[in-house]
């Protein structure tokens, strides 16, 4: 079994249906992972299936303040606490919000929650596809038939008719030169 017919995008990926990869291409896409581009909608559609939240980003916390002269009795103490202040300020000024961080693995954590589920809908829905078939063209058909509105180049890749633009050319005309 190939995955040849379903549906990529110019770099390859995979995409669930014709109108996601309309939609990566068009805007962008919303998240890669395990070679599926989802889109931005779906990426959002899945956070809020598995109740995850984008994360806010934080502020920067406010800069050290120098230390007094007058509140050390020893000279000592006072270079002491003017080193600590310095680096903290160096610190201060390299200090990056690690909420991207945090959103990476957030997203990744989601995403396999989705993978697993994923599996879990194939292995079902398997007695209901043809051998070699994609899953998802079986899955938008039973949608379907039981009245949930689908997006018509969904339902039209689904039952196996191609957009005229993607049809050969079968037609007896001849193609050369007009006389």
């Amino acid at each position: 079994m190939t995955l040849q017919n379903r549906p990529t995008t110019k770099m390859g990926s995979l995409v669930s249906t014709p109108s996601a990869k309309f939609a990566n291409e068009l805007l962008g896409g919303g998240m890669v992972y395990q070679g599926v581009h989802w889109t931005q909608s779906e990426v959002d559609r899945l956070r809020k299936l598995y109740e995850y939240k984008v994360e806010r980003p934080n502020k920067k916390p406010a800069p050290p303040v120098a230390p007094k002269r007058s509140d050390f009795n020893s000279d000592w103490d006072y270079r002491s606490a003017v080193s600590r202040h310095e680096d903290e300020l160096r610190n201060h000024a390299k200090w990056q919000d690690s909420i991207a961080l945090l959103q990476a693995g957030a997203d990744r954590n989601m995403a396999r929650y989705a993978e697993h589920d994923g599996l879990r809908i194939v292995a079902w829905l398997s007695r209901y596809a043809e051998p070699g078939e994609d899953p998802m063209k079986a899955l938008i058909r039973l949608l379907m038939d039981s009245g949930i509105d689908i997006d018509p180049s969904d339902v039209t890749w689904a039952i196996g008719e191609e957009p005229q633009e993607n049809r050969p050319d079968h037609s007896t005309k001849k193609k050369g030169k007009r006389k």
